[in-house]
């Protein structure tokens, strides 16, 4: 988790105004790939919630 907010970050802070086409793609793509990694984690962690709620509901 720590590593892709420092890698997000370091995207978020990047001037890509600099950058040949290939370059900015190839950010943009890891950039992307970030964002879906942490749409995951957040996905796991709400699961997690969830199954935890229902072991302390029985």
């Amino acid at each position: 988790m720590k590593q892709l907010n420092k890698f997000q970050n370091e995207f978020d802070d990047f001037d890509s105004k600099h950058l040949d086409t290939s370059k900015k793609n190839a950010g943009f793509s890891i950039k992307l790939q970030i964002e879906q990694l942490q749409t995951e984690i957040n996905w796991a962690e709400e699961i997690k919630k969830d199954v935890n709620y229902d072991k302390s509901s029985k």
